[in-house]
């Protein structure tokens, strides 16, 4: 079911972006939009492996506070501006270090350990089955609560701060994760 609409978008939005019967921009909202519903199914899928595999990661076990986690896009992808040949920036997040899973079919893990494993399949997913649509030039981060700082390192300024916040967009995971928590 995926693949079909897989290509029957990429024909779609290829016919139209041909004829030229829309803007530029409703042609790239499509294309991110393509992007968007691949990268979630991607994600729904290594979830639900992982946590078949290791258990569902929890913050905190006794309360059962679930550690959810996206896919967040960076780039044209997260500014709503991808075209056919551009790759795809994506940083995969978590809400805690803290706690871990109870255990699946294998011990449980803690939850960096659960995410990275995620992350793992998530890539290898897209790159498996959607090369064509996604560029495989994508990169992934596995990060927790270090989230703020690991930004602030990277943008010396208020000005570097703000551009990248200004192209970011949920791309895929759990409905509700705050990127700054």
């Amino acid at each position: 079911a995926l693949r079909r609409f897989k290509y029957r978008e990429l024909i779609r939005i290829a016919l139209r972006e041909f004829e030229g019967r829309d803007a530029e921009h409703v042609i790239l909202a499509e294309w991110s939009d393509c992007a968007d519903a691949i990268l979630d199914a991607a994600y729904a899928r290594a979830y639900a492996d992982t946590a078949q595999r290791f258990g569902a990661p929890y913050i905190d076990r006794a309360t059962q506070t679930p550690c959810t986690g996206a896919v967040i896009a960076l780039g044209k992808l997260g500014s709503r501006e991808l075209n056919i040949s551009s790759d795809v920036d994506l940083l995969v997040l978590y809400a805690s270090d803290e706690g871990g899973t109870a255990g699946g079919e294998i011990k449980g893990i803690t939850n960096h350990e659960f995410f990275v494993k995620l992350t793992t399949r998530f890539t290898r997913f897209v790159s498996a089955h959607w090369n064509e649509v996604l560029n495989p030039n994508s990169y992934l981060r596995c990060v927790g609560e270090r989230m703020r700082q690991v930004i602030a390192s990277r943008c010396a300024d208020v000005a570097d701060w703000c551009l990248l916040l200004a192209r970011t967009d949920k791309a895929a995971g759990h409905r509700g994760m705050s990127i700054f928590v």
